[in-house]
């Protein structure tokens, strides 16, 4: 009598849900460098007020953003395909990674636009099988910095300046493309110097509106200085 070996069965497990659109809105701040590879990818990890924080840094610049509605079973390491713009993040979507064995790949789930209450993570990773795209071997595997040690503590009282980002652009060129701004009162002019010794400009600080959000937590050794950046990486 023939006997049939037992088949195992592989179960597909979501590791995590986020809105597409913020995921792209760190892509900008992923390094592009080969030898860094787990910094080729944005890292997506849970937060403990719920929700989900994804963070990309090059190792000169990092963007964090707070996905709310986000959840996250496992923290992990995504590349994101240059098919994933923000052109292609319609309204609602969701990015769903998904882990199957040994292998994983992620999910871009359309969101439920006519029923809030059906446009949720969990229903997203329930709907992952009718996806309307999957891109496999997204994740990387390798251990993220730290990113939460370069934020300084900012103290209540803090003062900021704020400044136009598009006449910020206006100092730059292919050739200068560093510019240094002057310290000083909040409201007051600043010069600004950007490598040429023969130019010097003047700008003026903007209106400050934005606080700094309750579910970023600062460091609270950390000195705050941008070169300690480098040293994540």
């Amino acid at each position: 009598m023939m006997q049939h070996s037992a088949i195992d069965v592989v179960t597909a497990t979501p590791i995590f849900a986020v809105r597409l659109e913020d995921a792209i809105k760190v892509k900008p701040f992923v390094s592009k460098e080969m030898p860094r590879y787990y910094l080729n990818g944005v890292r997506i990890e849970p937060h403990e007020n719920g929700g989900a924080v994804i963070a990309a840094t090059d190792g000169h610049r990092l963007g964090m953003y707070y996905s709310e509605d986000g959840w996250v079973g496992e923290s992990a390491i995504v590349s994101l395909p240059k098919i994933l713009t923000p052109e292609k993040a319609f309204l609602r979507d969701w990015l769903v990674g998904v882990r199957v064995g040994t292998s994983d790949y992620i999910a871009v789930v359309s969101g439920h636009r006519d029923d809030e209450n059906e446009d949720t993570a969990q229903h997203a990773m329930n709907r992952v099988e009718d996806c309307r795209l999957r891109i496999g071997r997204c994740l990387i595997d390798g251990t993220y910095p730290d990113w939460r040690r370069v934020i300084p503590e900012i103290s209540q009282g803090a003062q900021w300046s704020g400044f136009s980002g598009e006449y910020l652009a206006s100092f730059t060129s292919r050739d200068n493309r560093y510019i240094d701004i002057s310290s000083g009162d909040p409201g007051d002019p600043r010069f600004v110097l950007n490598g040429d010794k023969n130019f010097v400009g003047v700008i003026m600080p903007s209106r400050v509106t934005s606080v700094m959000p309750d579910w970023l937590k600062p460091a609270k050794e950390i000195a705050g200085r941008v070169e300690e950046m480098l040293t994540l990486v």
